[in-house]
């Protein structure tokens, strides 16, 4: 919030149990210590201290940096170094933990170029730029990651799953990605490929969901016409899609 024609502050109140209404008056929370603008705060706890991620900006330059605390609502104490590792303009940081490995990944919205931008620590400190290892097939503002376990995701699969999630990102460099055509209606897929595909045996590379099972697997015989493709989710494989006209050209 601001008020008047003073800087931005970040606020926080506490919601009530069914995260429907505030339940305590707003408080600040940080003040930079150039008493610049501070926005899009984002805290994560790591080494016993609460890290507040957020845009700062004054008349000398904008960016992200990081302040630190004991306590989740503070004091905090301002990093005073930019973090990003981009030029263009950025903002809405986003945080969380890998689950497999060591490391956090930072990531933000270069909001004049529409797109993020992933970074990778493991101590917080120092980011490194990790762009060509994240493939996404949407375009989030401000965007935020939830961990979940694999039974969670074969839950949610189960449920909400499509199998339009794998047959629209598939992974292979002789796919023409942007001239897939999906036909839902008549569940015909058609993947344009580039002329060095082998169409004798061709795997599309979907990607790997959790709990879901592809039948047939691929590599594929596509050479002299379609093929029909089923997708399953879950220990007692339940049927969430099948394409029966899967070919190339």
């Amino acid at each position: 919030m601001k008020y008047n024609n003073g800087p931005d502050r970040i606020y926080y109140a506490y919601v009530n149990d069914s995260f429907t209404d505030l339940s305590t008056e707003s408080k600040q929370l940080f003040t930079p210590s150039d008493r610049g603008s501070a926005i899009d705060g984002d805290i994560v706890e790591f080494n016993n201290k609460f890290h507040l991620f957020y845009k700062h900006q004054d008349v000398n330059g904008a960016g992200l940096r990081i302040a630190t605390s004991e306590n989740l609502t503070g004091p905090f104490i301002d990093g005073n170094q930019y973090i990003q590792q981009t030029s263009p303009p950025v903002e809405g940081s986003g945080v969380f933990k890998l689950n497999d490995e060591k490391g956090y990944i930072l990531m933000y919205d270069l909001y004049t170029n529409g797109k993020y931008q992933f970074t990778h620590s493991e101590d917080l400190k120092t980011f490194k730029g990790i762009d060509k290892q994240i493939a996404m097939n949407f375009h989030p503002r401000h965007g935020t990651v939830m961990p979940l376990t694999k039974k969670e995701a074969v839950l949610l699969l189960k449920k909400y799953g499509n199998p339009l999630m794998a047959i629209s990102n598939v992974n292979s460099r002789l796919i023409k990605k942007n001239n897939i055509v999906i036909d839902s209606a008549r569940k015909k897929v058609f993947y344009p490929v580039e002329y060095a595909a082998k169409l004798k045996s061709f795997d599309p590379i979907f990607p790997k969901l959790p709990g879901m099972k592809i039948n047939p697997e691929p590599p594929y015989d596509l050479s002299s016409g379609k093929k029909a493709v089923s997708f399953k989710i879950g220990s007692n494989q339940t049927e969430i899609g099948s394409f029966p006209d899967l070919f190339v050209k």
